[in-house]
């Protein structure tokens, strides 16, 4: 019996099908073009990887629905939360003259991910004591760096 090249070529066609829903009209961009720029977005997939990994899964056990959907919709407020933090870090950091010695072992900030910002947010503690609070730096080099951390992050202290 010959193969019939065209049918098997039409399902694997078929079966590689990758659908995207977009407000981009037909007529503005081509659907490979489509695919291109959402498959460009890079930061987007890495952002929700931790959403796709296996051990999330394995090592999470929820006896109801409502507790998983409470647990998903933490976990993508989470990541949205993280993509913030890294927009609002780069607008910022454009507006400095000289990129901010912050980084690890005191390198400039240039372009840092929200694992770095939240690495740095955490050499921080938040200290509440009888209706007073203030915020420490674990790292006494690092005081210094305060206020201008909280302007990368848009965060103003009187807020707690």
């Amino acid at each position: 019996m010959k193969r019939k090249e065209d049918v098997i070529a039409n399902k694997i066609e078929n079966a590689s099908t990758f659908c995207l829903l977009t407000n981009i009209k037909p007529s503005e961009k081509a659907s490979k073009d489509i695919l291109q720029l959402y498959k460009g977005q890079g930061h987007v997939e890495r952002q929700f990887s931790l959403l796709k990994e296996p051990l999330l899964a394995a090592t999470i056990f929820l006896e109801t629905p409502e507790r998983i959907k409470a647990l998903m919709t933490l976990l993508y407020f989470s990541v949205l939360m993280h993509g913030i933090l890294r927009v609002i870090s780069h607008i910022e950091l454009g507006k400095e003259e000289n990129p901010p010695r912050m980084g690890v072992e005191k390198r400039p900030l240039i372009r840092p991910t929200s694992d770095t910002m939240i690495w740095i947010l955490d050499m921080y503690t938040v200290v509440s004591q009888k209706g007073s609070i203030r915020i420490e730096s674990r790292d006494p080099d690092r005081t210094k760096d305060l206020p201008l951390l909280l302007k990368l992050v848009r965060f103003d202290p009187k807020f707690l």
